[in-house]
């Protein structure tokens, strides 16, 4: 789950700069390529989710089938010769590019957090119940990959050495989870828990899931675009609001960590009081108290709301919805 997040973040930006002068480098480029790879991402864990429907040995050979299938379509990287259409629509001429690059082994990868923390729901372990704590083990993926990226990545490989390097990655990730289904295909256990005797969720907790995961991605984006248009242009600062938003979910989802989740209830009032009399206030000229006040309230809303939708997970067997 660590190398399937971390593949996740890594290949956005890297797939991105490489479609940026096909394209004349314009923001809409940045903008399709985050709605491709956020609508690949709500495929994936719809696919994981449809496998898992699946009997254990048909979904097996069906997540084996999906493995090979995006093997084969390594390395990653643009076709030979392939250049965007003159006088085609610019929006699918780039949605079809990135689909033949990347957008196989990125489905696939995008399986694989539902998808493990499922097998591991059979297997003997004592969390084996509850196995929501690998969330914050996959966002841990994705927050490493984010930071490493524009510090550790970018400034010492060219793009071709980046793709070779992800395309190397995939193919650990693959040979894992292949591994990983051959050792639960024969090491399942039917748990008797009271929480698998629960109804299945309803419609009400369904639409408090979809709730508590909107504030904060909102709130994430709207800090993220007011801090780096309205108070200061600093290179890199759009690193800051989406790092803190990734730790509320390690925050939120890990077991250890509860002493935050209680201060960031307590601090919930502050959180929302702060950016809301900042941005009354005509504070500009103190651009330090800004940045710190909303990247504040960020992290206090958005680990506040990811505890709540911690609390309100549903059992075991219905994770992947």
């Amino acid at each position: 789950m660590l190398l399937a997040a971390f593949l996740l973040f890594s290949v956005q930006p890297l797939i991105s700069k490489l479609f940026l002068p096909l394209f004349g480098g314009t923001p809409m480029v940045w903008n399709i390529c985050a709605l491709f790879f956020q609508v690949l991402l709500l495929g994936g864990y719809f696919a994981a989710h449809l496998v898992q429907k699946l009997p254990p040995r048909r979904e097996g050979f069906a997540y084996a089938f999906l493995l090979i299938l995006s093997l084969g379509a390594l390395p990653i990287g643009l076709p030979s010769g392939w250049s965007p259409e003159e006088s085609g629509n610019f929006s699918l001429n780039l949605l079809f590019g990135l689909s033949i690059t990347v957008g196989l082994p990125y489905f696939t990868v995008a399986s694989a957090s539902p998808t493990v923390q499922k097998w591991f729901s059979r297997t003997a372990q004592p969390s084996a119940n509850d196995p929501y704590f690998l969330y914050a083990l996959s966002n841990l993926g994705s927050l490493a990959a984010l930071v490493a990226y524009p510090f550790a990545v970018e400034p010492y490989l060219t793009i071709a050495d980046q793709l070779e390097i992800w395309s190397l990655g995939f193919v650990v990730f693959a040979a894992g989870m292949l591994v990983l289904r051959f050792l639960t295909e024969f090491t399942e256990v039917k748990h008797d828990s009271p929480q698998l005797a629960l109804a299945s969720s309803a419609w009400q907790e369904r639409l408090q899931w979809v709730l508590l995961a909107f504030v904060p991605s909102s709130l994430s984006l709207g800090v993220t675009q007011h801090l780096t248009t309205d108070v200061a242009a600093i290179p890199l600062l759009w690193i800051l609001p989406l790092a803190l938003y990734l730790t509320s979910f390690i925050v939120a989802f890990a077991r250890k960590m509860s002493s935050i989740v209680t201060l960031c209830r307590a601090a919930f009032p502050l959180g929302v009081a702060l950016p809301a009399v900042l941005l009354a206030n005509d504070l500009h000229h103190n651009i330090t108290l800004q940045i710190a006040g909303h990247l504040f309230g960020l992290f206090v809303i958005a680990t506040r709301a990811h505890s709540l939708l911690a609390e309100k997970r549903p059992p075991v067997r219905d994770l992947t919805e």
